[in-house]
């Protein structure tokens, strides 16, 4: 099944998305073709072409990088009972919470790496900023 949808938030803030849900064994698919988001010059897009495949209670991402203004947010990896996701971030800026929620009134940037590890149980989270 493709989809594509734009939805207009009452925050000035534009959301477009296209791509595909496909079933295969356990589970589904999901494709993106194209993932953004747009409050005045602030902006995310998806950088390519990504897909995430859940199977039972399991999730596996594979590289989805978001440019977020001048930087980025990237993930891979899985996480159901058993954990291992990695979150580079790149220059990130911190006002793109203001345009799902503009009360936190953030600004700067950040740059770190998250890794999540072990099981769901007892998972195990180590991160530089």
């Amino acid at each position: 099944m493709a989809f594509d949808a734009k939805a207009a938030l009452t925050t000035m803030t534009d959301i477009d998305v296209a791509g595909s849900l496909t079933p295969v064994a356990d589970g589904y698919r999901l494709a993106l073709d194209r993932a953004q988001l747009e409050q005045r010059a602030l902006s995310a897009r998806l950088a390519n072409p990504s897909a995430l495949q859940v199977a039972g209670s399991d999730v596996t991402v594979n590289t989805v990088r978001f440019d977020v203004g001048s930087g980025s947010i990237t993930a891979s990896g899985t996480a159901g009972a058993a954990l291992d996701m990695v979150l580079d971030i790149n220059e990130l800026s911190l006002s793109i919470a203001n345009a799902v929620a503009p009360d936190p009134g953030l600004a700067g940037t950040v740059n770190g790496q998250a890794r999540i590890v072990d099981t769901s149980d007892d998972p195990q989270v180590s991160f530089t900023a």
